[in-house]
């Protein structure tokens, strides 16, 4: 039936591991990603690439749906 599907959420998050580098900041294409500790990755603006994802030194950053 159309309309009973469910939407995924799609793209990236940061999870606790981050330590804070900054490598993900400046391979951001969009500058979608807010520097801290966690980093956040501000979803309206991520293009879902995955270059945080393959870039980060501690894999701190995970893939949804």
């Amino acid at each position: 039936m159309i309309g009973e599907g469910k939407a995924r959420p799609k793209g990236y998050y940061i999870t606790d591991a981050c330590i804070g580098c900054g490598k993900c900041v400046k391979i951001c294409p969009q500058n979608a990603i807010e520097s801290g500790k966690p980093s956040m990755i501000h979803q309206e603006h991520c293009l879902h690439c995955g270059n945080c994802f393959e870039n980060c030194p501690v894999k701190a950053i995970e893939r949804q749906g």
